[in-house]
């Protein structure tokens, strides 16, 4: 099917980078240097492929219809502040700036949500 020859393409990319960067480096602690860059490749691959995964299994799961929510009553600006830290993270490696104007003024906003997916859903825009 169209979604499973996508799914391989998703899953061999990240596996490629991790497979490549570690004879990368293994051939290069054969000569006694250490390549942290490589390092840092592979493991950030190796993160994305696992995370991959998961969205794999939860796709499977809406399918079944057996995707479970927990919902909990949780501040929605500091769920979307957690989230924007990580990516603020990510935004300065690449000389980049991320820039969250929240709605609420950083006043306390509670709802009830399952802050798991909401994290996921933010986390895939």
């Amino acid at each position: 099917s169209t979604f499973l020859a996508t799914m391989s393409h998703e899953i061999r990319t990240p596996m490629n980078a991790v497979i490549g960067m570690l004879e990368l480096t293994l051939k290069r602690a054969d000569q006694g240097h250490l390549d942290r860059p490589a390092i840092e490749v592979a493991y950030t691959s190796a993160k994305d492929l696992l995370e991959l995964i998961g969205d794999i299994l939860d796709i499977a799961r809406i399918e079944s219809g057996r995707l479970s929510l927990s919902p909990e009553r949780v501040n929605l600006t500091e769920l979307v502040d957690s989230v924007a830290r990580v990516f603020d993270g990510l935004a300065r490696q690449k000389s980049l700036s991320l820039v969250l104007l929240p709605a609420t003024q950083h006043r306390p906003c509670d709802v009830l949500v399952d802050p798991l997916r909401f994290k996921q859903i933010l986390s895939n825009l």
